[in-house]
């Protein structure tokens, strides 16, 4: 999905002759960071269940889930302004071959994953104040969690194949 909107922000700014924000980073470095950032989220999420621990469990583990969860949101932050200057980086987007609609949907997509973090800093906060609300708090986030999956992943697959049966 990086490596569709680093190409999507691309065409929306075919220029590319301004100096970018993490020079370092360009759409194949995005992709090999999203596998850490998922591997991190995991540790947090699945290893460390959210940091609803059992009480008396060491600091060590929560300090292990704070840089977990904080490592794997600074990496989509950072990924995330990457495709975002690609898009920005030379200025105004002109209106010509579907570029304005290309780094609006890079917007809405990178918008809507934004959600996946507050979902899960959502679930820490609920387990660490009221654990007993299990089957509540897994329903809201099954729903949020398909929600957020429909419009990035579904909206992006289906505006890149309307714009590549339009072209």
């Amino acid at each position: 999905m990086t490596l569709e909107l680093w190409l999507l922000a691309s065409d929306a700014n075919p220029t590319d002759q301004a100096a970018p924000l993490f020079p370092a980073l360009n759409g194949d470095w995005c992709a090999a960071l999203q596998p850490v950032m998922i591997l991190l989220g995991t540790v947090f999420r699945f290893y460390l269940n959210s940091l609803n621990l059992p009480r008396g469990t060491s600091w060590y583990w929560y300090l292990l889930g704070a840089v977990c969860w904080l490592g794997a949101a600074t990496i989509f932050g950072i990924t995330a302004a990457a495709v975002r200057d690609r898009v920005l980086k030379d200025g105004p987007i002109p209106d010509v071959d579907w570029r304005r609609n290309d780094a609006t949907v890079i917007d809405i997509v990178i918008f809507v994953q934004i959600g996946y973090a507050i979902v899960s800093f959502t679930e820490t906060v609920v387990l660490r104040c009221n654990s007993t609300l299990g089957s509540r708090l897994s329903l809201f986030k099954d729903a949020t969690y398909g929600i957020l999956d429909t419009i990035s992943k579904a909206g992006l697959a289906i505006y890149v194949a309307t714009r590549s049966a339009l072209r």
